[in-house]
């Protein structure tokens, strides 16, 4: 017989990065991780749906949520809306609970492109995202 596929409670936090190789070398997030058959995985609970062209989308059981910073990441920074990003790479205004099954309503004006400065709030790690120009522009160990 076949192997039962071993799922893992991770994807409950998981979330997917992918940088283009050419320029200008876009990163994008996306929710959700892999199985161990190197598929996309989403728990039971997890919010899923058919979109209209007929592909499966979803989000995790506790949320992908991302927020960029508004004008840019610099002492003047303030801080954008947080928004929930789906395993299609769709935005999502918050849902009402982090875990509640109804997504929120699509942001069509916003993308899942990360800049420098946004953050990435998986539910109890919350990763930084800096790119290449807001790195070299960063104080050096010496200067702090």
């Amino acid at each position: 017989g076949e192997s039962p596929t071993l799922q893992s409670t991770i994807s409950r936090f998981a979330c997917r990065i992918t940088c283009q190789r050419s320029q200008p070398h876009t990163a994008r997030v996306y929710a959700a991780g892999f199985d161990s058959s190197n598929n996309i995985f989403l728990g039971e609970r997890a919010a899923k749906w058919r979109t209209a062209d007929g592909m499966m989308d979803g989000l995790t059981t506790n949320g992908v949520l991302v927020m960029h910073p508004a004008h840019g990441f610099t002492h003047d920074s303030a801080p954008g809306p947080w928004r929930e990003i789906s395993v299609c790479g769709k935005v999502y205004a918050l849902r009402e609970t982090r875990s509640a099954q109804q997504r929120g309503k699509l942001v069509e004006n916003e993308s899942n492109v990360l800049q420098d400065g946004s953050l990435i709030d998986l539910c109890g790690a919350t990763l930084l995202w800096r790119s290449p120009q807001g790195l070299e522009q960063a104080p050096t160990l010496k200067q702090l």
